[in-house]
């Protein structure tokens, strides 16, 4: 038997412990990720990821703070989708005014919405959505419950939940956390609550199914990249450290023949002290056996910039950006248009969730107030799509000028209540027709089409009086002129 053919039985009759190198092919081939912590460069990213909800839920707000990148898309979803302010209208004019006053009045301050910081209290929910995949709010009634003192956006992170066989809150604990150290406080205590009050307690979760009792945050799909992009820019400022100060090697002493000439070490701290203190443009004077070299980076290896700008990209996509819009890709109208057309879904589901968090603060205090049944509330700033630009108005208008849709679809298309709107136009006395419609109107008239009473129903006033019958009129009693005689010619 040759030493080959007995190295191989020795390999294929050893034991699989993983000490002998060449026994590694045999152990990848019978055992699932065996090269799993072999110090790649994936699982140096890896190595460190959270497996549970709340260590990525810190970890993704970590990233929140310090990414510049992440925080950005994620304050861009937002305020595309919730706006700068809050718009409520209500149908009952007087709740109205104690809700959001529509004009300049002295309840402003005093109204529900300023009083509470409505504005707020959305906004930071869903940024709480978005980066920790889930938003807790907690509303705290007045003593005897017959209004709302004040709202509380909750941290996801410091809440612990229970939950029935039907996903309803059982137990919910509060724990002191301090997100700025990333580490529990003591310095308040455990607030549990026993079976809460579902009006007083709020649990939204992004981007998970109802059976889920955590949702999935946004960033999580960006860590990968997030952490690789942290390496690349590592990397970056070593070479920018590098390349501004590079590494001096100063060599002192030399061979003459067979002798070696060595300085002393005093006068190796002269020398070191001498070009330490060497100001900007001097010539120094050194014996032969001295020399200097310059250790720096080739431009070549800048071309590490291509790296981040492909981790830039990855990270946006990964936010829920489109990747044609980012990286360019795909350049013909139609994927551009799919992009877009995401974007706007995207925003609407954001909106959602917010219509989600004004209805359970308004509508719980409607019913406070026993009003919940004849008000209809509304948020036009969360009902406006964004697609509904200059050229969809528009488009809308002529429908409507040329007869194709009625003016109840056009209202409709435009996010309003028909009813509302026809009866604040019969208390206003507004007539319901446009102004480039006045002057085909006049020519219908002129031109005998329409009569003045047709046209005047069109535009919505009254019609004419009919004007008084003219008096008969009299015979003359001064007596006709005799008619005259002409001359006969001769």
């Amino acid at each position: 038997m040759s030493n080959r053919t007995q190295h191989r039985q020795s390999i294929a009759n050893a034991p699989l412990t993983g000490n002998d190198p060449h026994v590694l092919p045999v152990i990848a081939a019978s055992r699932e990720n065996a090269f799993h912590g072999t110090r790649g460069v994936d699982d140096q990213i890896f190595s460190h990821y959270p497996n549970d909800w709340y260590s990525i839920a810190r970890q993704a707000w970590k990233y929140y703070r310090h990414e510049p990148l992440v925080k950005n898309c994620i304050n861009t979803w937002r305020d595309f989708a919730v706006g700068q302010e809050i718009e409520i209208t209500l149908s009952d004019r007087a709740l109205q005014d104690r809700v959001m006053p529509q004009h300049d009045s002295m309840l402003v301050s005093d109204s529900l919405a300023r009083r509470l910081k409505l504005t707020k209290f959305v906004r930071d929910m869903v940024q709480q959505l978005l980066v920790k995949g889930m938003a807790v709010g907690y509303k705290r009634l007045t003593e005897d419950e017959n209004d709302i003192f004040d709202l509380t956006c909750m941290n996801p992170v410091s809440v612990y939940c229970s939950f029935d066989s039907d996903h309803n809150i059982t137990r919910l604990e509060q724990r002191p956390y301090n997100e700025d150290n990333d580490t529990p406080t003591n310095t308040g205590t455990n607030i549990v609550f026993e079976n809460p009050d579902p009006r007083k307690f709020l649990v939204l979760r992004w981007d998970a199914p109802d059976y889920s009792n955590f949702g999935n945050t946004m960033i999580e799909a960006a860590f990968h990249d997030v952490e690789l992009h942290r390496k690349y820019r590592r990397a970056e400022a070593a070479i920018a450290d590098r390349w501004a100060e590079p590494l001096q090697l100063f060599k002192i002493g030399t061979n003459f023949g067979n002798t070696s000439i060595m300085p002393t070490e005093a006068i190796m701290q002269s020398y070191a002290h001498m070009m330490n203190n060497l100001p900007r443009g001097h010539v120094p004077i050194v014996p032969y056996y001295f020399s200097y070299e310059i250790h720096t980076v080739g431009a070549e290896v800048l071309a590490i910039e291509k790296k981040i700008l492909s981790c830039e990209q990855a990270i946006m996509v990964a936010l829920g950006v489109p990747q044609a819009l980012v990286t360019g890709s795909g350049p013909n109208f139609a994927t551009a248009k799919v992009g877009m057309k995401k974007l706007l879904i995207m925003i609407s589901v954001i909106q959602q969730f917010a219509k989600e968090i004004l209805d359970w603060v308004l509508l719980d205090w409607l019913e406070m107030q026993e009003e919940t049944a004849a008000v209809q509330v509304e948020y036009p700033g969360l009902n406006l799509s964004p697609d509904d630009d200059v050229e969809q108005q528009r488009l809308l208008e002529e429908l409507y000028d040329r007869r194709v849709i009625s003016r109840e679809t056009l209202q409709r298309r435009c996010n309003l209540d028909p009813d509302i709107e026809t009866d604040n136009m019969r208390e206003e006395g507004f007539a319901p027709v446009l102004e480039r419609f006045m002057t085909p109107l006049n020519q219908a008239v002129e031109t005998g089409w329409i009569s003045p009473n047709e046209a005047r129903e069109i535009v919505g006033l009254p019609p004419m009086k009919a004007a008084p019958p003219e008096p008969p009129t009299e015979p003359s009693a001064t007596p006709d002129p005799a008619p005259t005689e002409e001359p006969v010619s001769e």
